[in-house]
């Protein structure tokens, strides 16, 4: 089975990126298609940038404990049933797999409101981003859909669009390792100029701390 990720156009759905492996399906032949919004790597940096305030300000040692007590209180757990017979609930998956865009933008909104009205009582959302310093991530998050480019952007050259959605498409730091190693990527970004080299970069930094705090959560048994 494939991944893939696509693009909706005026003619249908295009491929992003990863053209060959669409290439490879027969035509005529049918395939199963699940229709999914993406969470972006903004949306997983903006979260965890919360969480980590979140732990610093209260009793809560790291953002990762604060995060299993945060789905536990929004009931996002299942109960398991331990060899000694007693039951304790076992924190619920936000992973990129198991969590899309839009699913993890209602999680993210009902989190913000548990937890002014739980953890930090008599802050509003607004006040509390504010505190935080994301507002301006908030509001990206939410107006700008994941994979597309805001009206004002720099125009990129197509090989420079071309690294950045094969970053954007990798689902863990191997995968994105292996990107970095291929010939191909290698002489695309060698022939860009430095303000499009610049713009690859900023995707693959971003790409980095992302599979950073995910590899964090796996270790902490969350995931």
């Amino acid at each position: 089975m494939t991944d893939l990720v696509m693009r909706r156009t005026e003619t249908g759905l295009e491929p992003v990126g990863n053209a060959d492996a669409l290439a490879k399906i027969k035509i005529g032949a049918q395939v199963l298609v699940k229709i999914s919004n993406p969470r972006s790597i903004k949306q997983h940096r903006l979260f965890f940038g919360l969480l980590t305030y979140v732990a610093n300000a209260t009793e809560f040692e790291t953002p990762e404990a604060f995060l299993i007590a945060l789905k536990v209180a929004m009931g996002r757990y299942d109960l398991v049933k331990l060899p000694n017979g007693k039951v304790v609930p076992h924190a619920q998956s936000i992973s990129f797999a198991s969590m899309d865009g839009e699913k993890f933008r209602v999680f993210f909104d009902d989190a913000l409101n548990l937890i002014c009205r739980d953890v930090l009582p008599g802050m509003s959302p607004e006040e509390m981003i504010g505190q935080a310093g994301l507002t301006s991530a908030v509001a990206e998050m939410r107006a700008i859909p994941p994979g597309s480019t805001p009206v004002d952007a720099p125009t990129l050259h197509p090989d420079a669009v071309w690294l950045i959605e094969q970053i954007d498409a990798c689902k863990n730091q191997h995968a994105r390792d292996a990107l970095m190693d291929n010939a191909a990527a290698k002489a695309k970004y060698k022939a860009l100029p430095a303000d499009q080299k610049k713009a690859v970069t900023a995707a693959n930094d971003a790409a980095t701390e992302a599979f950073k705090a995910d590899g964090m959560i796996e270790r902490s048994g969350q995931l």
